[in-house]
């Protein structure tokens, strides 16, 4: 395992900046052209979502992002190891596992572990331990309806029509499981029901303080707000636990809910188990897990069996994101910031 400087980058969602001013595109191809030239890294990642495989519209990837894939093209070529961890937006990707040192470049799933400063770190994207987007794939998977038995086989049948209809399963492929594992968690395109199981899923930790990795003062996001709408559409933590019924005129709630389970707290307990499940994998030696998913940069330390350990959140390099976590002799530091400040010198 090559040792040696980590620059992380995760949910960039390329496919989102179609509407975008063609200013922030010209950023990132900087930023890649920064991390080849500039920051003296050993290794780059992508931990997960980079673009949508496949696209939504299932047209080709090289065409729309050719520029983007020739400066990673440029950090294989330097002798940067390039390292792609599949997240849920590029699940497409998932079975296609490639590790090749000329050039440079690995394609993994679930995670990647990368050497800095003597010490291990394990990168995963972190959408497997993302409980509603499980239980809204496993719901979108139970409304495909029974196909008859004489379509799915017309293909196999003499006579069957001049164009064979798609396979059942490659339906369901495309339009079940790849359009809900590449949602849009904070968008509107969901019925209610799925708002509604989405409360009941997401409702589990809204009475959890999450003092034991909270900052001093912190708690978590949106939590008076949340319980102030809950009284006034007459619900309680303990009722939704139960299963009691949302009325139409809280559905609203499915937003706020949501960004409190999108943000850091919730998200550093799930790293503690994450890490502790990957230390006792792979050994003490594991000293920090960087993930993303979430959205929203974070920096965490704390002790484990006498180590001192850290987990990093990416961020995002949606909206005005424009994040990444630097690793430095196994030293996390992580750099909020927007797709247009200035990048460091390293």
């Amino acid at each position: 395992m090559q040792d040696g400087r980590l620059i992380a980058i995760s949910d960039v969602h390329l496919d989102t900046w179609r509407d975008s001013s063609e200013e922030k595109r010209q950023a990132f191809l900087d930023f890649l052209k920064w991390v080849r030239f500039d920051s003296g890294c050993q290794h780059f990642a992508v931990v997960g979502d980079l673009l949508d495989v496949p696209q939504s519209d299932h047209s080709p990837i090289l065409p729309r992002y050719r520029d983007v894939f020739t400066h990673l093209w440029g950090l294989m070529r330097a002798g940067v190891m390039v390292h792609w961890v599949v997240g849920n937006h590029d699940s497409g990707l998932m079975g296609l596992e490639v590790a090749m040192s000329h050039p440079a470049v690995e394609i993994t799933y679930p995670g990647v572990m990368i050497r800095s400063g003597g010490k291990d770190i394990w990168l995963e994207h972190g959408h497997n331990m993302d409980a509603w987007l499980w239980a809204y794939l496993q719901y979108r998977a139970s409304r495909v309806q029974a196909v008859d038995p004489g379509d799915a086989m017309a293909h196999f049948q003499a006579g069957c029509a001049a164009e064979t209809p798609p396979l059942p399963a490659t339906d369901f492929v495309y339009d079940t499981i790849y359009e809900a594992m590449q949602w849009r968690a904070m968008e509107t395109g969901f019925t209610d029901e799925e708002k509604r199981l989405g409360i009941r899923v997401m409702c589990q930790h809204l009475d959890d303080d999450f003092a034991d990795v909270a900052d001093t003062a912190q708690t978590p996001k949106l939590q008076v707000e949340i319980e102030a709408d809950l009284h006034r559409f007459g619900l309680s933590v303990e009722g939704l636990k139960r299963g009691a019924h949302v009325p139409n005129e809280a559905l609203d709630l499915f937003f706020a809910i949501g960004l409190r389970y999108y943000s850091s707290l919730p998200w550093r307990r799930a790293a503690k188990c994450k890490l502790g499940e990957v230390r006792r994998r792979f050994g003490q030696q594991v000293n920090g897990l960087i993930m993303g998913h979430v959205h929203e940069t974070d920096l965490y330390s704390w002790d484990s069996d006498g180590d001192t350990v850290t987990y990093a959140n990416c961020g995002t390099w949606a909206h005005d994101g424009g994040s990444f976590i630097l690793v430095e002799n196994g030293e996390m530091t992580a750099f909020r910031r927007r797709w247009d400040d200035p990048l460091p010198q390293l």
